[in-house]
C-alpha cells in the first residue's frame, strides 16, 4: 500500500524546522507541510489554556492540507497540549517528548538532564514520563530561555554562546548529570557547543527521535509514499520576521522558497463564507462490524463519515455497544468548523489504548458539541468481489 497525502510539522516557530530537516533525510520521498506560528512566538511563555488554543489551531490549519500525520515539534506543546490533541486530532500525531526519553532511558546510567522552554520545564512532563519507566533515574530539568534567540538570530558561533550555555548547563554538570535530553527542537543546533564543553554528556535530540518514531509508525502502517519521486516542502508561516531568511537558512541548511504567509485568526477565516447549522448533535449507528479479512489490494474497513457545517469545531465522542459485553466508551474524534471528516474505526484507540474489536458485531452512538450530519460507511473486503455499504446514521433529537 502507499499513501500520498503529506506530513504536517508545525511548530511555535522556526525551530521545527530541524524536526522537518530530520524528516526530509528519512523519507525523501515524502512530500511535507510546514507550519511555523512566527506571528505568535514563543509559545514557552504563555499560559496552558494560550498554549492549548494556538496549538489547535495550528493542527486545523495542516488537517486543511489533507495531511497523514502530524508532528508536533514544539517542545512546549509536546508538553502541555499534546493529549488535548490527540484526543480530536483525526490523524496520528506525535510529538518530542515520549521518543526522547525512550532514548534517554537507554542511554543514561541513572541521571538524566532536560534542557527545555520555561513552560516545558514548569509542566514537569519529562519527569513525569522518564519516572514512568524507570522510578530509579533521577531527573534534573532547566529552562533556558536565551538560547532560542541565539539560535534565531544566527549567533551560534559567537562568543555569547559558552557562556549562555555553562549559565544552563552548569546546573546539570553540577549534579553529575551523564545524559541531556534537547527538549526544544532549537537546541540541537547547539550540540556541537555543548559537546565542545562537556565532552563526557550524551545528548538526546528530541526532534531527530520524534521523525524517527513517525517515521517508523507510517512504514509499519503502509502509510509511506512509494512514489519514487523526491517529495516537495510547503512552508507556511503567521508571520515573516525581519531575519527569516537567515534563521529558516541556520536550520534547514539550505534557503526555503515559496513561503506563504497565512491568517492563523480562526474568525478571519470564516468571515469569507457563509456558514450555516445542518444536523443533530447525536447520532446513532445501529449496524456496524468490522471485518479482519482481507482479500485484495483494498483493506476490509469502516468510516463514520462526518460534515460540520457550522463556525465550531466539532468534538466528538463515541460510544459502543455490542450484544456480549459491557459498552466501550471514551473513543474520540474531531472535525474541524466547516470541513468533513472520515473517521477511520479500523485506527481509531480510546483513551484507554483499547481499539474496536474485529468481527463483532457493534451498534456505534456518536455525540457532538455541535450540530454535525454523519453517514456510515463500510468496505468489505472478504471475498474478492468488493462490497460497499453506506447508510445515514439515525438522528436523535
Amino acid at each position: 500500500m502507499s499513501d500520498n497525502r503529506p506530513i504536517g510539522v508545525f511548530d511555535s516557530g522556526l525551530g521545527g524546522l530541524c524536526a522537518l530537516r530530520a524528516l526530509r533525510a528519512l523519507m525523501p520521498h515524502e512530500d511535507l507541510v510546514y507550519f511555523g506560528d512566527t506571528g505568535r512566538t514563543p509559545y514557552g511563555t504563555r499560559s496552558e489554556e494560550k498554549i492549548t488554543q494556538y496549538a489547535m489551531g495550528d493542527v486545523r490549519l495542516l488537517l486543511k492540507h489533507n495531511v497523514k500525520a502530524i508532528l508536533a515539534a514544539c517542545g512546549t506543546v509536546s508538553a502541555i497540549a499534546l493529549n488535548d490533541l490527540k484526543k480530536t486530532c483525526p490523524v496520528p500525531i506525535f510529538g518530542i517528548i515520549d521518543s526522547a526519553v525512550e532514548k534517554a532511558v537507554q542511554l543514561t546510567d541513572g541521571k538524566i538532564g532536560v534542557m527545555g522552554t520555561g513552560a516545558t520545564v514548569k509542566s514537569g512532563v519529562f519527569e513525569k514520563r522518564i519516572k514512568e519507566v524507570s522510578k530509579n533515574i533521577k531527573v534534573y530539568s532547566v529552562a533556558c530561555p536565551l538560547l532560542v534567540p541565539i539560535v534565531e538570530n544566527d549567533l551560534i558561533n559567537t562568543d555569547i554562546t559558552p557562556n549562555a550555555i555553562k549559565h544552563y548547563m552548569s546546573y546539570l554538570d553540577e549534579s553529575k548529570v551523564d545524559t541531556v535530553i534537547l527538549g526544544c527542537t532549537h537546541f540541537p543546533l547547539l550540540k556541537d557547543r555543548i559537546n565542545e564543553l562537556y565532552p563526557d554528556i550524551k545528548l538526546v535530540d528530541s526532534g531527530s527521535e520524534a521523525s524517527d518514531a513517525l517515521c517508523g509508525y507510517l512504514q509499519r502502517g503502509g502509510m509511506t509514499n512509494d512514489g519514487g519521486k523526491s517529495g516537495t516542502i510547503r512552508y507556511f508561516v503567521s508571520d515573516v520576521p525581519n531575519n527569516f531568511d537567515t534563521c529558516a537558512k541556520v536550520f534547514m541548511g539550505a534557503c526555503c522558497e515559496n513561503i506563504e504567509k497565512v491568517d492563523i485568526d480562526q474568525e478571519q477565516y470564516f468571515k469569507e463564507i457563509k456558514i450555516m447549522n445542518y444536523g443533530k448533535k447525536t447520532w446513532l449507528i445501529p449496524d456496524c462490524f468490522l471485518n479482519s479479512v482481507s482479500k485484495n489490494e483494498s483493506v476490509s474497513h469502516e468510516a463514520i463519515c462526518v460534515i460540520n457545517t457550522t463556525n465550531t469545531d466539532a468534538e466528538i465522542k463515541l460510544t459502543l455497544f455490542f450484544e456480549d459485553r459491557d459498552p466501550i466508551k471514551s473513543f474520540s474524534s474531531f472535525c474541524s468548523a466547516g470541513r468533513t471528516h472520515h473517521i477511520r474505526m479500523d485506527r481509531l484507540k480510546n483513551d484507554n489504548g483499547e481499539m474496536i474489536p474485529r468481527d463483532t458485531p457493534y451498534a456505534a452512538l456518536v455525540e457532538s458539541n455541535v450540530n454535525i450530519v454523519v453517514q456510515y460507511s463500510r468496505l468489505d473486503t472478504s471475498e474478492v468481489e468488493m462490497a460497499l455499504m453506506t447508510t445515514i446514521a439515525y438522528p436523535v433529537e
